[in-house]
């Protein structure tokens, strides 16, 4: 109704951030910023200085020393956590006991197991919990499918998607350390997993990977097969190690999708016979987060527990693809072993 869409316009969701990462900083406030209803209202981290400066920089209102702080202040409704691996099971259900909505930095958990007793503990609470897979709310995704579900490409039997940077490797460094759930499957390989999943939208049937990994089992690249429920087949590749090209294509019997930088997509090729017959272009002037934190904001304030684009059971879905990819490669995180 136009009460209803009114009270909506009016309503502000007040944000806390929970640390001082540089996602947070480079690409996930900034977009929070652009987003309507959605007020950066606190801010926590570990170090005091840091702490001030982003608050002068993005305007926060209040500035918290240590992430219980913040999670104390009433006043926060919902809670960014860009975090390490690692920690975020740890806080995401300190977030959850404490009456706050959640968006989790990908991957959302280490493992399927921790991530259902996330999903138990937001329904008990009847409050918001998303993985921030920020691919599947770009427009030039949206557009994929509707030229999927037009025809224009015929059934897909094929999905290629390879994601990867050249990362610092210090053992010390979040990046190689296996104690903060470090490895290139959980950090970059979620991507191509997920764009797979928006496109082939089927169990997978059965899966195999080869990895390059350090002694400590930690996964620097790996090349990732998959055989769908549906027959559709993919080859997927993830990197710590090296630049990878990060393309992905969608091939089906009629042509094919291609997507420069997949995972924050700005344009999406229609090609048939070798030639382009289309392209849809995003020209957005940010990084795109924006969309995402829309999209979380949307949802909380319309009383959702969770997003149709990004419902738990995806989440659930690639998470226990990870592990049992990892359980090939005899990858185990501290969190497993529960």
């Amino acid at each position: 109704s136009e009460d209803a869409q009114e009270r909506e316009d009016y309503m502000s969701i007040k944000w806390g951030v929970l640390g001082t990462a540089s996602i947070a900083a480079g690409c996930t406030i900034p977009g929070m910023k652009k987003a309507k209803n959605c007020e950066l209202y606190a801010i926590a981290g570990r170090d005091e200085a840091k702490v001030h400066s982003f608050r002068e920089k993005y305007g926060f209102v209040k500035g918290y020393v240590g992430y219980d702080a913040l999670l104390a202040d009433e006043a926060v409704q919902a809670v960014y956590i860009p975090l390490p691996n690692g920690l975020h099971y740890e806080w995401v259900i300190k977030a959850l006991k404490a009456g706050k909505h959640v968006l989790c930095e990908k991957p959302i958990t280490i493992n399927a197991r921790q991530f259902q007793e996330l999903t138990q503990e937001a329904k008990k609470r009847h409050l918001f919990l998303m993985e921030a897979m920020w691919t599947v709310f770009f427009p030039v995704i949206d557009q994929a499918k509707k030229w999927i579900k037009a025809g224009k490409i015929g059934d897909i039997t094929f999905i290629e998607a390879s994601l990867g940077w050249r990362l610092d490797m210090n053992p010390e460094r979040r990046n190689a350390n296996i104690k903060l759930g470090a490895g290139a499957i959980l950090d970059i390989g979620t991507y191509p997993l997920h764009f797979g999943y928006i496109f082939a939208q089927s169990d997978v049937k059965q899966s195999s990977i080869m990895a390059h990994q350090l002694p400590s089992g930690v996964d620097l690249t790996e090349s990732i097969q998959v055989e769908y429920e549906n027959g559709i087949l993919a080859q997927y590749g993830s990197s710590v190690e090296v630049n990878m090209t990060n393309v992905a294509t969608i091939t089906g019997k009629e042509g094919c999708l291609v997507f420069n930088d997949f995972h924050s997509p700005r344009k999406v090729s229609l090609i048939k016979e070798g030639k382009v017959v289309e392209t849809f272009e995003d020209n957005r002037e940010t990084a795109g987060y924006n969309y995402e934190a829309q999209e979380t904001t949307d949802c909380i304030i319309k009383g959702q527990l969770e997003s149709r684009l990004m419902p738990h059971s995806t989440s659930s879905r690639i998470l226990s693809l990870m592990d049992n990819l990892r359980s090939k490669i005899h990858l185990q995180y501290e969190a497993d072993r529960y």
